[in-house]
């Protein structure tokens, strides 16, 4: 493949990256900031895969790197808050308590 040839996966990576007006070392300067960790759930990659760039959808601008779950939530909500509240509470109404997981970085989990 062309791409192996220019850099492998860094440079493919680097190509697709410009989409969002990044560079590799701008991301690679938003992991290191990130501590390697998703900006919601505060987890890391597997092994092998890389975060997701986040944007608003109207801007274009960057908000931070996600990982897959995450950034597959906002965009199933559409990044509208209200949806995810009712999604909140359509859980507890079934039974499942509202709890942070750990999430809460800096605070206790309840």
């Amino acid at each position: 493949m062309d791409y192996e040839r220019r850099g492998g996966k860094e440079y493919i990576y680097g190509h697709n990256l410009k989409r969002y007006g990044l560079t590799l070392e701008e991301y690679q300067d938003k992991l290191a900031t990130q501590e390697g960790r998703c900006a919601i759930c505060g987890d890391e990659p597997p092994e092998g895969k890389r975060l997701h760039v986040d944007h608003n959808h109207e801007t274009g601008a960057v908000r931070d790197l996600l990982c897959r779950w995450c950034n597959y939530a906002l965009g199933n909500v559409k990044d509208e808050p209200g949806r995810l509240l009712a999604m909140i509470s359509y859980l507890e109404r079934h039974g499942i308590p509202l709890t942070t997981g750990g999430l809460l970085r800096g605070g206790d989990a309840t």
